[in-house]
């Protein structure tokens, strides 16, 4: 007679390996139970029988912290399927079950896992060229200031620089017209870069 195992799994928030771990029913029939991460040794799920009902406490990729769940032993020995999730996020920290059944929610869990880490980065990568194409800008305008090639038509030769986002206002010192350039994008910076001179329009202060 072919023996009853129940498959434990979960991502290790220390090392970020997945471990699923197939266990005798045998080892539920009473006390705690530990499954360890098997490539860091860092994290574990505890599992303790209680009579007929069963505590859980899983580490969790998502924020880190431990979570504790209860589920009847019935549940625990025969369901296909028990998904424990990180009352943070919702999303699955821990799963009990058939191994192919076990595997599949790890699968699905890295997936998650992979494609948030892919935005954050990208999302971390736009911010810095964001950054980046201002900053190019910033001295774009101030090599014209420097050769004396900001001006306004106004005839003053003062002016004022205010930044906001990824704006860039120009303003005269007298009048206080304004010259609003843009520096968000890589066409944007082209632009400010062909610009020989910049030109701020006559305001309405100057009387």
């Amino acid at each position: 007679m072919e023996e009853m195992v129940r498959s434990i799994g979960f991502v290790c928030p220390e090392c970020g390996a997945p471990e699923q771990r197939q266990l005798s029913v045998f080892a539920f029939s009473g006390g705690m139970t530990e499954v360890h991460c098997r490539r860091c040794g860092k994290s574990k799920t505890k599992i303790i029988r209680n009579g007929d009902r069963i505590l859980i406490t899983t580490p969790c990729i998502i924020c880190n912290e431990r979570h504790t769940v209860m589920c009847s032993a019935h549940d625990f020995l025969y369901e296909p399927i028990l998904a424990f999730s990180c009352v943070n996020s919702g999303l699955d920290c821990c799963y009990v079950g058939r191994e192919d059944i076990v595997k599949m929610g790890l699968h699905k869990l890295i997936d998650i896992l992979n494609a948030a880490g892919d935005e954050a980065e990208q999302k971390a990568n736009r911010t810095v060229l964001k950054e980046t194409i201002l900053f190019e800008a910033m001295l774009q305008i101030s090599d014209r200031m420097d050769r004396n090639k900001v001006r306004c038509e106004c005839g003053a030769e003062a002016w004022d620089v205010d930044v906001r986002g990824g704006n860039i206002d120009i303003i005269c010192g007298s009048c206080r017209g304004r010259l609003r350039l843009t520096a968000v994008t890589m066409e944007d910076l082209e632009e400010i870069s062909a610009m020989e001179e910049l030109c701020i329009p006559k305001g309405e202060g100057d009387r």
